[in-house]
This record gives structure tokens, C-alpha cells and sequence, in this order.
């Protein structure tokens, strides 16, 4: 016969939901982010800017658009794996409420999520790689020459932010 619901464990669902909800938010928001170009609206930074990392900045504003396609593309071509992904996010859950815990069970689904993760990197990667492949050797030499520059910008920024914490 099932135990019936006590005061104490009728929140524990609603509490989980909430914090999956919150976690796939912030996921959403840092993809959006990356593939959107940053934060807009901000002075200096026009929509579909991308601040994330160099190798974006230095692009002209037509490759960036040419380059956020192929990377969508590309998720497109992997997202099969939708339903892994809830499916192991119920498992943490899953792992996270069984007594005793039973720390193994939530350690291969972080290192499942860790690899899904590492695939989508590489396959970034790999299209960054391509999408260089087919520039001409003019173009590659001008968009090594824009990345040197952003390069030295994250430089100086590191650099300031190293002498503020001493």
C-alpha cells in the first residue's frame, strides 16, 4: 500500500520541477547567448554581436551570420538526442532521491551529460574549422589579423582584472 502524502515530501516535487525548470532556463539563456551574439542593447555592442570568444568576434558581421547558420545547422543535424537528454535528467532526479544515495548513478549521468556536452563542442569546432577552410588565403590573413587584435583585447583585460585583485 502506498504511504500517504505527509506534509513534508508535498513539496519536494514542485521543488524539483522549479530548480529543472531553473536549470534548463539558464542552459537556454547561455545557448542563446553564445548563438544570439550577447547582450543587446548594451552600448558598444550591436544585436547579433557575438562577445563570447574571439573567434566569433573577428569574423565581419557577414561571415558571424554565415558562421551562426552552419552552427545551427549543424545542432539541427545532432539534436536526436533530445529525449537522452530528459530521459538522464530524470535519472539525476532520479539518483538525487534515492536512500541511500547512490553516488555512481549520479556520477554516470553527469559523465553521459559531460560527454553530450564535449560532441556539441567538438562539433562547433568542426564547423569553425570548415567555415576557415573555405576562406581564401586573403580572407584567413585578414581574419587572423582581426583575431590578433582580440586576442590582445582579452589580454589587456585579463591583465587589468589580475592588477585589481593584487
Amino acid at each position: 500500500m502506498a504511504k500517504p502524502a505527509t506534509t513534508e515530501n508535498r513539496w519536494v516535487k514542485p521543488v524539483m520541477i522549479a530548480s529543472l525548470a531553473l536549470n534548463l532556463a539558464f542552459v537556454g539563456a547561455v545557448v542563446g547567448y553564445s548563438l544570439v551574439g550577447g547582450r543587446h542593447g548594451r552600448e558598444g555592442h550591436s544585436a547579433g554581436r557575438a562577445d563570447a570568444m574571439p573567434y566569433m568576434r573577428a569574423l565581419t558581421d557577414t561571415d558571424r551570420h554565415r558562421l551562426r547558420d552552419a552552427l545551427r545547422q549543424d545542432f539541427r543535424q545532432y539534436r536526436g538526442t533530445r529525449g537522452q537528454i530528459t530521459e538522464d535528467y530524470g535519472a539525476a532526479l532520479a539518483a538525487l532521491r534515492a536512500d541511500p544515495f547512490d553516488r555512481a548513478s549520479l556520477s554516470a549521468v553527469l559523465d553521459r551529460q559531460s560527454a553530450r556536452a564535449n560532441d556539441r563542442l567538438q562539433g562547433g569546432q568542426r564547423v569553425l574549422a570548415d567555415f576557415v577552410a573555405a576562406m581564401s588565403a586573403d580572407e584567413r590573413s585578414a581574419y587572423a589579423d582581426r583575431l590578433a587584435h582580440q586576442i590582445e583585447r582579452l589580454a589587456e583585460r585579463w591583465d587589468h582584472l589580475d592588477r585589481k585583485s593584487e
